[in-house]
């Protein structure tokens, strides 16, 4: 779990996100690449954001903890977010 939210993987292979009571926070409707497969640090939230890859445009971008988008899908390569203090 990563601030209360854990990936899970459906039969078709796409991920979402539930609780730590196992309540789907976020459906399971986001494709899982060989990149993020070898960095699973990148679905884990960081500061309410977490990766998503979009099949549509092939590329990264950001959800927040209520799936919505924060940060549109634009990304050919992606780190976890990490806000910066001055």
């Amino acid at each position: 779990f990563s601030e209360g939210l854990a990936v899970v993987m459906d039969n078709s292979g796409k991920y979402g996100y539930i609780d730590k009571e196992g309540i789907i926070q976020i459906p399971s409707k986001y494709t899982l690449t060989p990149f993020l497969d070898q960095n699973p640090e990148t679905l884990n939230f960081h500061q309410g954001r977490a990766v998503f890859y979009d099949d549509k445009t092939q590329k990264y971008g950001f959800l927040d903890k209520k799936g919505n988008v924060v940060l549109s899908s634009q990304f050919d390569e992606i780190q976890p977010f990490y806000k910066i203090k001055p």
